[in-house]
């Protein structure tokens, strides 16, 4: 439940399923770290699957169509070869696609110097901070450690997985956790 113009304080964390928390209790989950920890107010707008442009649209929505601002706003950045298209259709959630150079039909969105999947994922990046600069909000923003640092960002290393042996486990979570409150 999001009720943003009735609390008085509040903090966004928004990503992918890290940290959305997949495979996790929800206890173990960083933005339930800060909430208890920091007695504030934490909204997990996390989505498996997420993207740049999932961020981009949903802060973009927040900053426009919320009165009560939050008092930051923690990103964690992922993979930046996804799309999400939102469906307009009552009973659809969204459409991901995580396209490759083995798919059919793919091969020009993910090759080549001139590779749009990457430049629309940087574009949102900064199209995002832009946004959440211009409504003064306090924007703390992470990548977990990954093969090329794609963002140019601070990095959180991976210590441990999630029940499923994929995603980041509990340990890896009070890492971003102490990581967040170091900025706050």
């Amino acid at each position: 439940e999001f009720d943003f113009d009735n609390d008085n304080e509040y903090i966004i964390h928004i990503g992918c399923s890290n940290t959305y928390g997949l495979y996790l209790h929800e206890h173990e989950r960083a933005s339930s770290l800060i909430e208890k920890n920091l007695d504030i107010k934490t909204y997990n707008l996390g989505l498996c699957g997420g993207s740049p442009n999932y961020i981009m649209m949903n802060v973009a929505n927040l900053l426009y169509n919320v009165s009560k601002k939050p008092k930051a706003l923690v990103i964690q950045w992922p993979v930046h070869m996804r799309l999400n298209f939102p469906f307009t259709h009552p009973h659809s959630s969204i459409m991901r696609i995580r396209p490759t150079e083995k798919q059919k039909g793919f091969g020009s969105f993910v090759q080549g110097y001139i590779n749009p999947l990457e430049t629309h994922a940087k574009w949102c990046h900064r199209h995002t901070l832009n946004l959440l600069n211009n409504f003064n909000i306090n924007t703390i923003e992470y990548d977990l450690t990954s093969k090329e640092n794609f963002y140019n960002i601070s990095e959180i290393e991976r210590t441990d997985y999630a029940y499923d042996n994929k995603h980041i486990g509990a340990l890896t979570n009070e890492h971003v956790f102490n990581y967040v409150k170091e900025q706050l």
